[in-house]
């Protein structure tokens, strides 16, 4: 199974594995199980985590709990990064990104 997103998200929102466990109805020995891929991530798993997870200030839709797409790694420190900027500044960061981000070799 491809690492998920959950220890990520549960360290962000400052919950332990038992409290995660507490607040879904499972014990801490299957959000353990869950987090290393040894139990499948289901769709209903998807949505009582990133429930609980957003419970506590963070933003987390079910989908953001999923492995990142290759490529997409560092998509979202550079979303958290421009967190507060304005919208046009956001926009010129994200063309710039999409524009010159790549390596791109002389032609």
């Amino acid at each position: 199974m491809l690492p998920n997103q959950i220890r990520k998200y549960r360290l962000k929102a400052g919950l332990s594995q038992q409290s995660l466990g507490d607040k879904i109805g499972r014990n801490k020995a299957k959000i353990s199980k869950l987090e290393t891929g040894e139990q499948e991530l289901t769709q209903h798993y998807m949505e009582l985590i990133a429930k609980a997870i957003t419970e506590e200030g963070v933003r987390c839709r079910p989908h953001d709990l999923l492995p990142p797409a290759p490529g997409y790694e560092y998509e979202e420190q550079i979303l958290d990064a421009l967190d507060g900027f304005a919208d046009k500044t956001k926009k010129s960061a994200v063309d710039f990104l999409i524009n010159y981000g790549g390596s791109k070799k002389d032609e």
